[in-house]
């Protein structure tokens, strides 16, 4: 049973709808450039539980140096909020901010 849910969460975590990774990889270069050629792209929502904001924060503040890896704020209701929240972290040419508007 167990060997069967894994191979069952293989198959449907391998299966993927290319027309959704093309307009997908299609926004990013158009719309995010700067951060188009990053090996990952996390994009954090203004929204969500106080823990899972809190843990992203976190995660942003240790590693949005990382070269590799592209930030994406969307939905932002006020950069002032956030840059007390964050420092200066969203100077940094990996992070990209976008407002509500």
């Amino acid at each position: 049973m167990r060997t069967l849910f894994f191979l069952a969460l293989i198959l449907l975590v391998g299966c993927s709808n290319t027309r959704e990774s093309y307009e997908l990889s299609f926004f990013v270069k158009s719309q995010l450039p700067q951060i188009s050629n990053k090996e990952v792209i996390i994009a954090i929502p203004n929204a969500g539980c106080k823990g899972c904001i809190t843990n992203t924060e976190n995660f942003v503040l240790n590693n949005f140096r990382n070269p590799k890896l592209g930030i994406f704020f969307f939905n932002v209701n006020s950069n002032k909020l956030l840059k007390l929240r964050l420092g200066d972290v969203l100077f940094s040419d990996n992070v990209i901010v976008q407002e509500l508007g």
